[in-house]
């Protein structure tokens, strides 16, 4: 006990020391991504510049031209999004694609997933950086059995990794961590067995950070310390450990097959003893090691795997005996140890729990969403918003300058001669104002004219409206803010295309993201998701089609399906990620296209022309579509559309 007592004390102390340097070491970054965050809502003056203006009476206005471009490039993203697609790697029936592809989507909706993205890529573009996690879970779903799959976004700067890594994933990273911010009831009842010591430390923010730096909603400070209802910071703790593996070891041919326990490879064993019989399982040994060693050809990048390095090496050598030193230096030997991923959960003064991950998976649940990072200093991480701050702030100013010159300045008036008795009551009355109108007796006096803004000030406000949209490289026209109306529609796509094309960077990282989110999602599903609920989800919905009057489309017997079902938790499928065109009339171009390759007898599937076409109420034709198959083409209403177009077909629109 005392032993494990010191074992948890290491574990606390290095997790506290990683979460430290992170913090450490992201200080300025999280500084400023909190000012991106106000910034986007409005909250853009200094406390310096608003304490100026107040004490001078000046007016104190935000004219917020930030929010524009961050509400643009989101829109911009929402509209071009598409489903995620899988496509099985090997050579294995292309239907299991296209079931893998229907559970995603089943997934996706039932996490609300595209909503999650959606705020995600929002959050990025606005600080730099949002961090998505993938999981199993039994919260928030109608599966209360077998849980579900889902996708949830991190609040700010309550995720962080070692500071070392590199990998755009970051899963090169040692560890991992992210901080859960819980009610002290909660977390008693989730770690029953350490009440007393979480009830020992738990009015301190055990962090020393300001919590607005950490994650903490501003509505929440109050109760931060609050002793009735007060909050403890859990910290759950991701880090690798080199672990022992079961190598099946074919002694015939050399084959190796990994698995996580000596328990999966006996199954393995039990199935090839099954399919193939005694002696083809005879060649078969099972063997434990805690690396791995592959023989990598250079040319061709296939690899040969060896239970042990001596083995490995014995494979070169007879290599280099039979066919030379050269053909001998095209291989690599390469050892690596072999690691799993633990989660612990704990506090400064108390390990809550230690346990290896569920799912046998190398690969940390968080995917981030970096929007720019030209090098490695984690300070360098910024979003759209970074840059155009300090017009912004140009623009606020010199509007509140100019305002204060109206304000402060003359207002002008009316002089009415004193012997003509003139109601002056109600000339005020009908008079502006901020303006004043006097009687005078002998020579009129010299009339005071109203204050008028400054050329400079108009300038510069105009100046710091062009520099946001040059910096953003977010024009009028993508905004649909364009007012001269003398410009060409070929003019404005143009500009609008350009707009697009300065915001490559940001797609090509939120492409790598959501291909990243859909590995995750699939492998989620194929580890969770038994046969029988992907029949649940699938099957029956097709079955119970006839019973309401649809046809349903032809599927294969469900002995069939249930076999299908229960291959796909074992292949390797890929994850494709695609954007149409935000243009109504490019994606018509590429419908066009797509309908000239199914007239040269290319199958190209009808859902695939309806994503390409994106029609109003897509969802609807799609799902008729896969109730009741392709329809027969209307040649009547063909020439009539036809005919719309500008043709002549026979028989509409024709004096024959």
């Amino acid at each position: 006990m005392a032993q494990e007592s010191k074992e948890d004390k290491k574990l606390i102390t290095r997790a506290l020391e990683g979460v430290t340097l992170y913090l450490d070491a992201t200080s300025p970054s999280r500084q400023e991504r909190l000012e991106d965050f106000k910034f986007v809502a409005g909250d853009q003056w200094s406390a310096a510049d608003k304490a100026k203006l107040v004490h001078e009476r000046r007016p104190l206005l935000t004219f917020n031209m930030t929010s524009p471009v961050v509400n643009s490039v989101s829109g911009y993203q929402e509209d071009r999004e598409q489903d995620y697609r899988a496509y099985p790697r090997g050579s294995e029936d292309e239907h299991l694609g296209r079931i893998c592809t229907s559970l995603m989507k089943y997934a996706m909706d039932n996490c609300r997933g595209l909503h999650t993205l959606h705020k995600g890529f929002r959050q990025g573009i606005t600080c730099g950086q949002a961090v998505f996690e993938v999981s199993h879970s039994y919260g928030y779903t109608d599966d209360l059995l077998e849980g579900d799959v889902n996708i949830e976004l991190l609040e700010h700067d309550t995720w962080g990794h070692e500071i070392g890594a590199r990998r755009y994933d970051r899963n090169d990273a040692t560890y991992m961590y992210k901080l859960v911010f819980m009610d002290i009831d909660s977390a008693t009842r989730r770690w029953k067995s350490k009440e007393q010591e979480l009830r020992k430390g738990f009015r301190k923010d055990w962090l020393k950070e300001d919590p607005l730096l950490t994650g903490v909603p501003t509505q929440l400070l109050d109760t931060f310390i609050d002793e009735e209802k007060d909050r403890i910071r859990i910290l759950q703790y991701w880090y690798r450990v080199n672990v022992e593996i079961a190598l099946l070891v074919n002694s015939m041919t050399g084959e190796v097959m990994r698995f996580e326990s000596t328990k999966e490879a006996e199954l393995e064993l039990r199935k090839i003893y099954d399919l193939a019989g005694a002696t083809a399982a005879s060649q078969y040994e099972i063997m434990t090691a805690n690396s791995q060693t592959a023989l990598i050809h250079g040319p061709t990048g296939s690899a040969m795997t060896f239970q042990t390095p001596n083995a490995a090496q014995e494979a070169l050598d007879k290599v280099r005996k039979q066919a030379g030193e050269e053909a001998a230096n095209t291989f690599e030997m390469i050892t690596r140890p072999t690691t799993a991923l633990r989660i612990a959960h704990l506090t400064p003064w108390v390990l809550l729990d230690d346990k290896p991950r569920e799912k046998p998976d190398w690969r940390y649940p968080f995917i981030p969403f970096t929007v720019y990072q030209d090098t490695d200093n984690l300070n360098d991480i910024k979003g759209l918003v970074r840059d155009i701050k300090d017009p912004q702030r140009e623009i606020n100013w010199h509007h509140a300058t100019a305002l204060d010159v109206l304000q402060r300045g003359p207002k002008g008036g009316v002089w009415v001669p004193k012997g003509e008795h003139a109601d002056i009551r109600k000339i005020r009355e009908e008079y502006s104002k901020p303006g004043f109108v006097g009687e005078y007796v002998g020579q009129p006096p010299i009339p005071v004219l109203p204050a008028q803004v400054g050329q400079g000030e108009a300038d510069m406000l105009q100046f710091g409206l062009e520099s946001i949209m040059r910096i953003s490289g977010i024009n009028a026209e993508m905004m649909g803010q364009g007012t001269q109306k003398t410009v060409s529609g070929r003019a404005i796509m143009s500009r609008q295309a350009g707009g697009i094309s300065g915001l490559g960077s940001v797609f090509m990282n939120w492409k790598e993201t959501k291909t990243l989110i859909g590995g995750a999602l699939l492998r989620c599903i194929q580890y969770y998701y038994t046969p029988e609920k992907m029949d649940r989800i699938i099957g029956d919905a097709q079955r119970k089609l006839p019973a309401i009057g649809l046809a349903a489309p032809e599927t294969a017997p469900p002995e069939v399906m249930y076999e299908k079902f229960k291959t796909i938790k074992d292949i390797d499928l890929d994850v494709v990620v695609e954007f149409q065109d935000s243009a109504p009339t490019a994606r018509m171009a590429e419908a066009a296209q797509a309908m000239q390759l199914m007239a040269m007898g290319i199958p190209v599937p009808p859902q695939l022309l309806v994503e390409i076409t994106d029609p109003p109420y897509k969802t609807e034709i799609l799902a008729a579509l896969a109730n009741q198959g392709q329809q027969s083409p209307n040649p009547e209403l063909a020439k009539v559309l036809s005919a719309g177009q500008g043709q002549a077909p026979n028989g509409v629109n024709t004096t024959q």
